[in-house]
């Protein structure tokens, strides 16, 4: 499912070129929710299911040499209320892969400076889900360079300390898309 223009989600094409901006809040007062952009597909024509291991490649750029990347996957009802399906987390400085493992896998074992506002691909895993998302419910995406207690108590994670300009791009020059396990049904 390919991010694209006007908040969507979608199989099919990257489509056109386009990017996302916001910026981490490292004092973000009790209450408020995070910065960032959210995909979502249309609602569905038909139950979706999606049973296994998630990824986001994200093609972004950041204006420091380290920031937080927080996902969060929804099912959104059509009365626009949402509920946490899973999450995916990593650290723009721990982004290397051990190509040997999949899912993604990142091995954890250095940390390696981001080439500042330079476009790079991250690998985001995302925590493996069993989910029917049912006809009429939208999958939402959420990207953020952090996320708070009030949105999440149980997954919380420490942001980065420093503000952080986050520029996320999608379409056909820099792709992003998130790899769903679907099931046909």
């Amino acid at each position: 499912f390919w991010l694209k223009s006007g908040a969507a989600l979608a199989p099919g094409e990257p489509g056109g070129d386009g990017t996302e901006v916001f910026s981490n809040d490292p004092f973000i007062p009790p209450g408020k929710f995070a910065a960032g952009p959210n995909f979502s597909t249309a609602p569905l024509e038909k139950d979706l299911e999606i049973t296994g291991p998630i990824a986001l490649y994200l093609s972004a750029a950041i204006d420091r040499p380290d920031a937080t990347w927080v996902v969060t996957i929804k099912d959104q009802s059509p009365d626009g209320s949402a509920r946490v399906v899973t999450k995916g987390w990593l650290r723009a400085s721990h982004r290397k892969l051990d190509a040997a493992r999949s899912k993604p896998y990142h091995p954890h074992t250095e940390s390696e400076p981001v080439p500042v506002n330079q476009v790079i691909e991250y690998a985001i895993e995302i925590r493996e889900t069993s989910m029917l998302f049912g006809k009429g419910h939208r999958l939402l995406l959420e990207v953020r360079g952090q996320d708070t207690q009030t949105e999440d108590p149980i997954w919380y994670h420490l942001c980065s300390p420093v503000e952080t300009r986050h520029t996320v791009h999608y379409g056909a020059k820099h792709p992003s898309y998130l790899l769903l396990p679907v099931i046909p049904g």
